[in-house]
Formats: structure tokens, sequence, C-alpha cells
């Protein structure tokens, strides 16, 4: 194995995230036995606990992605 060293030099340059770039992606749990795992675990979530968490998603996501109601509501990346 090599050892080769490199040379860095620091500018001034500071990369920032653009939040009017953020994408959305599909979460693809992996196999199906994940996914069932995941399910279960949503669905036994206590009604009274589902719109306060909703509204923490929204909260959370909203700021960054447009029309994100709609993109969860058709579960597809538009």
């Amino acid at each position: 194995m090599s050892t080769a060293s490199i040379h860095i030099t620091r500018t001034a340059i500071a990369l920032r995230p653009d939040q009017s770039r953020v994408l959305l992606r599909p979460f693809t749990p992996g196999d199906a036995r994940r996914a069932e795992r995941i399910a279960a675990r949503v669905l036994s979530i206590p009604d009274s606990r589902v719109v306060p968490l909703l509204d923490d998603v929204l909260a959370e996501f909203s700021r960054r992605h447009q029309n994100i109601c709609d993109v969860f509501r058709s579960g597809s990346n538009r």
C-alpha cells in the first residue's frame, strides 16, 4: 500500500449548502424484511402522536422542499 502524501493549501473559499437546490430523494429501505419492520413501527404509532409527528416533519422539511405535502401524498419525487 502506498503512503504518498498530498499538498493542501487552505483558501478563504467556504462551501455552504444552498437550500434552493436540495433534492428530495425517495427512501429505499433495502430488503423486504427491513421494509416490513419499518412499516410495523410506523403503524404502531398511537393516533394521538401522528399529527404532532407530521407537524414536526413538515416544519423540518417544508423550508427546504416546495410542495412537500404533495410529494408525500403522491409517494414520489417530483
